[in-house]
């Protein structure tokens, strides 16, 4: 969720201007592209294309914020079980005290 707000770029809340003084730039260049590259892994990792291994995480709202929480985890093109035994017992303990949804 990029969008622009006076002279920078932002992303949620975050001042991307923050991360090495980069101004005109996507998000994911700067946190996945230049590492891999910086790194020597650039041929197979830090950007999304066919063939490159990528791990993804897929936010509702901003990643940023403590109350939010993903919605989808893929991780080398598998999708993780979001749903453990904290989230069973938070579930189970909100729906006793009246709090579910």
């Amino acid at each position: 969720m990029v969008r622009k707000h006076g002279q920078h770029r932002t992303v949620g809340s975050r001042d991307w201007r923050l991360f090495g003084g980069h101004q005109d730039f996507e998000p994911n260049e700067l946190g996945n592209r230049e590492p891999a590259e910086l790194f020597g892994i650039g041929a197979t990792y830090g950007t999304l294309a066919a063939g490159k291994d990528a791990d993804i995480v897929i936010w509702p709202g901003d990643p940023f914020e403590l109350m939010e929480a993903p919605t989808h985890v893929l991780i080398r093109g598998r999708e993780i079980d979001l749903v453990s035994r904290q989230t069973l017992l938070r579930d189970r303990y909100m729906e006793l005290l009246g709090l579910a949804d």
